[in-house]
C-alpha cells in the first residue's frame, strides 16, 4: 500500500525528495509507530523499491538527490 503512494506520487509530480514522502506517509503510517520509527520506515520502502529498480536517485549527492522513477509496476 504505501509502496503505491509513493509510485503514484511520482507518477504525479515526476520526482521528489526523501522529505516529501515523509510528508505524504507520516500520517498514513501506524500510529504505534514513533518519529523514528516511520522515518526508518519510509527509508526502508525507498530502499526496497530501489532494490527492485522501480525507483532511482538523480544524484550522487543523497542529500540533494531526488527520487524517480524507473518503471512502472
Amino acid at each position: 500500500y504505501y509502496k503505491k503512494l509513493i509510485v503514484d506520487y511520482l507518477r504525479k509530480w515526476g520526482k521528489g525528495k526523501k522529505k516529501d514522502f515523509m510528508d505524504l506517509l507520516f500520517s498514513k503510517l501506524p500510529d504505534v509507530l514513533d518519529d523514528k520509527q516511520k522515518e526508518s520506515k519510509v527509508r526502508n520502502l525507498l530502499s526496497s523499491l530501489k532494490a527492485a529498480s522501480v525507483i532511482e536517485t538523480d544524484s550522487g549527492n543523497n542529500r540533494r538527490a531526488n527520487w524517480i522513477l524507473v518503471r512502472k509496476i
